[in-house]
């Protein structure tokens, strides 16, 4: 029997609806908080929120996974 991602597909349009919220919410604010990661690219608190949402969604829906962040890296 074939592998269904009809599932998969679903919570990866969650996760972008999620990401899509979160973002558009700070985008273009004067106070939109911007550091400098180690390798002298920029992250902001909107990157930060999106990535911690992310994780938790999948830490709850997908408890076996594990996730490959650009901002905190393995969890």
């Amino acid at each position: 029997m074939a592998h269904s991602y009809t599932d998969d597909l679903r919570l990866a349009h969650v996760l972008a609806d999620n990401a899509d919220n979160l973002s558009m919410d700070r985008f273009g604010a004067i106070d939109l908080e911007v550091d400098t990661k180690p390798d002298m690219t920029y992250v902001t608190e909107s990157d930060e929120a999106v990535e911690a949402a992310i994780r938790r969604t999948l830490k709850s829906a997908r408890t076996r996974d594990i996730v490959l962040g650009e901002e905190h890296g393995v969890v």
